[in-house]
């Protein structure tokens, strides 16, 4: 995404790497922000499938193995996933 014309060459030099400078920074935020809205999916993922464990008969300290993370962690992903969908809930 850029701000500006194709005119770049007219503007000073400070100006100009003040730019190209702003234009990674836009492009690192962009992409930080799709990665973190992905990495929000693949939670809400896993603590979904936590549920198909227990049904399974896998425990849960074989599925935090398996994907990466301490148990407390599931629990604590549970957990606040169940509250942001309630208060999303209410909000409807």
């Amino acid at each position: 995404m850029i701000w500006y014309s194709h005119r770049m060459t007219e503007i000073p030099p400070d100006i100009q790497a003040r730019r190209e400078f702003e234009d990674q920074a836009l492009k690192l935020g962009a992409e930080r922000a799709r990665l973190e809205n992905e990495l929000g999916s693949n939670l809400e993922k896993i603590v979904d499938l936590l549920e198909k464990a227990h049904e399974v008969g896998v425990t849960v300290d074989h599925y935090a193995q398996m994907v990466g993370v301490r148990r407390q962690q599931l629990y604590r992903w549970r957990g606040s996933l169940a509250l942001l969908r309630r208060n999303a809930a209410e909000q409807d």
